[in-house]
């Protein structure tokens, strides 16, 4: 196989990484459908008493609710746009003081054959003007920023459906309404709840305080000259403790 070739395959953790988030991604349409619905039975709860599921489905019943769709719609525009991602930003900055270092093994720093740290590689294009490189930068550069920003908004995402539920349900328990939040705090059941709880603390920690992500792009030569460098400066290294003894 080729160095070109070689390239084009990526390292198996970055494959896994993009993979994942692709598939995870996937799922964003279904989740902010729930939103819609979550956000509508909120507004009708607090506005009229009333729950999504009383809602008629004739265009006669539409007319005659439509203020409180409209008002509901209001509601929606207000959580997803400003107050969602507010206290959402909030959690994760306080989330990033979480110990979470404890729950991680020690991850081995040496890198896979042939790889270099992206960093390295852009001061070889650099000092080397080799275009080559340039292009491999640009197109890792694309890939991690592409990764950690659909990961940003997955997170918010499943922080979004969980403050919204739990905002249904307490304004459920306030305006004494079954609203859809206060149905799956009745039939849930303590065990699940902690389930869930874990489910979406793990997904959270993954999307918005996972550990970092070395960011690496395979380049041999470059690889070789490091090694080459290192096993040199070790060797002097070696051969200077000699001469103190």
């Amino acid at each position: 196989m080729g160095a070109k070739d070689k390239i084009k395959s990526d390292s198996a953790f970055s494959d896994f990484s993009a993979s994942f988030i692709e598939k995870a991604w996937e799922l964003r349409w279904g989740v902010k459908l729930t939103y819609v619905v979550l956000a509508l039975d909120l507004a009708l709860a607090l506005i009229a008493k009333k729950t999504v599921f009383s809602l008629a489905l004739t265009p006669k019943g539409a007319w005659e609710h439509f203020g409180l769709i409209l008002g509901g719609i209001a509601a929606f525009s207000l959580l997803v746009s400003i107050i969602i991602p507010f206290v959402g930003g909030f959690v994760r900055v306080v989330g990033c003081f979480a110990p979470w270092e404890k729950l991680e093994s020690d991850r081995e720093d040496e890198l896979p054959r042939g790889y270099v740290y992206l960093s390295s590689l852009v001061e070889h294009a650099v000092r080397e003007n080799n275009d080559f490189a340039w292009a491999i930068c640009r197109e890792r550069r694309e890939m991690y920023d592409q990764i950690a920003k659909q990961k940003s908004e997955i997170g918010l995402l499943v922080f979004g459906l969980v403050f919204l539920v739990v905002s249904n349900a307490i304004v459920g328990y306030i305006s004494g309404v079954k609203t859809i939040g206060v149905e799956l705090a009745l039939y849930g059941g303590a065990p699940s709840w902690a389930f869930i709880l874990l489910v979406v603390v793990w997904i959270l920690r993954e999307a918005w305080w996972g550990r970092w992500v070395r960011e690496i792009a395979y380049y041999p030569p470059l690889a070789d000259e490091q090694a080459h460098k290192k096993e040199k400066a070790r060797k002097e290294e070696l051969k200077w403790l000699r001469e103190l003894d």
